[in-house]
């Protein structure tokens, strides 16, 4: 019993450290491919962008321009509203919501590329 019972804690305490190492450990952990929404927001980043006027037109509303540093900041700062999304149409097309500042822009996510679509914003009248 007593052998038995030393087994076990041998092999949980195996268990324990693994699980520290490989989740607790370091706090800069990225789980970008867990959840839907990072998983897209990172498909947009990584692939060809393609603008349309009326997205151009809202961002210099917002006073940001397309480059990939501040288009990261843009798209980590909106939500995706998946109940006004067509995931399964091709191709695939999200729309991106901020709710402070009132403001949308779709994304449709072709095979090769991404196209921002229109920008909807309370502040602007494009």
């Amino acid at each position: 019993m007593l052998r038995r019972f030393l087994i076990f804690l041998i092999g949980f305490s195996i268990g324990c450290l693994i699980v520290y190492f490989s989740l607790i450990k370091g706090q800069n952990r990225n789980f970008t491919f867990w959840f839907p929404s990072d998983r897209i927001k990172e498909e947009v980043l990584v692939t060809k962008k393609e603008f349309s006027d009326s997205f151009l037109c809202g961002l210099s509303c917002l006073q940001s321009d397309t480059s990939k540093q501040n288009l990261s900041v843009l798209i980590e700062a909106y939500e995706i509203d998946f109940s006004k999304s067509l995931p399964r149409e091709s191709p695939r097309t999200y729309l991106f919501i901020n709710t402070t500042n009132q403001s949308s822009f779709k994304v449709k996510i072709h095979s090769d590329y991404a196209h921002f679509l229109a920008f909807d914003s309370k502040n602007c009248n494009c």
